[in-house]
């Protein structure tokens, strides 16, 4: 109903869609910040951010999250699973 309102209204009809965006991006920006502060993440943290990165198609950041969280924990397995897993996927050129 509030959405067939606005639709009704000229020039209203696209300001869902509009905020959905920026919310995305706001997203997208907030796990950037976070993976840009990842000396104060603990390796389970930092896998979990890793992979939001990825499904925000942010690999690039996800790989820099995983090396630094490694470099830190160079024994945790798991991170050095994940970062395999994400540098297997990336073309010799990245």
């Amino acid at each position: 109903p509030v959405v067939g309102a606005a639709a009704a209204i000229p020039g209203v009809a696209g300001v869902p869609l509009m905020v959905a965006g920026l919310e995305h991006d706001l997203r997208r920006v907030r796990l950037v910040e976070l993976a840009q502060a990842s000396d104060r993440l603990d390796p389970a943290s930092a896998q979990l951010l890793a992979s939001l990165l990825r499904q925000e198609r942010l690999g690039r950041e996800a790989v820099t999250l995983l090396r630094t969280v490694q470099r830190r924990h160079p024994g945790d397995v798991w991170v050095n699973h994940d970062l395999a897993r994400m540098l297997e996927g990336e073309s010799p050129l990245e």
